[in-house]
């Protein structure tokens, strides 16, 4: 019932006019690390928000009922590696695109790296309803340690220490 609660806080937000928010003056519902900035954007059929740091990193996220998962199991061709997990009740997936594969995923800013190495996690709702899905998409510098330090249980800073920066 919380996450439907905090679901539901969460698109009456995206309804609102864009805002920033950075981690020291902190956001009603997200906790963002030191340095991080939350910025509502715009589409179509989706709430749509980016989270950046001024170096660099950014992770879009998008959710709606017709999004679909970015994280594709079929995508053997363009996926480095795939897997799923279960987490808090809801299926998710994980996909690492290939370096050097450019996709659609592929942002307007490449930071100076090169295509492909781009992390794709989606949150899939309900299994009636496989499009209402949400998904994290971000540029990462190298694949070093990212597979075995997301799955393996390790502090999610130390992946993003290891593989985002």
């Amino acid at each position: 019932m919380k996450t439907i609660l905090v679901s539901a806080a969460m698109l009456m937000l995206a309804t609102m006019q864009p805002r920033s928010f950075v981690a020291d003056k902190g956001h009603p519902y997200i906790k963002l690390l030191d340095g991080y900035t939350l910025t509502h954007g715009w589409a179509i059929d989706a709430n749509a928000w980016t989270i950046e740091r001024k170096d660099g990193l950014v992770i879009n996220f998008e959710s709606g009922y017709s999004e679909g998962a970015a994280a594709d199991p079929d995508e053997v061709q363009s996926n480095a590696w795939f897997r799923t997990q279960n987490v808090n009740g809801y299926k998710v997936l994980f996909a690492l695109i290939r370096p050097g594969v450019k996709t659609v995923f592929e942002p307007l800013d490449k930071r100076g790296l090169p295509p492909g190495n781009i992390l794709l996690v989606s949150f899939l709702f309900s299994p009636k309803y496989p499009g209402h899905a949400a998904n994290f998409i971000a540029k990462v510098a190298n694949q070093r340690g990212a597979r075995r330090r997301a799955f393996d249980g390790d502090d999610i800073r130390s992946v993003q220490r290891d593989v985002l920066i």
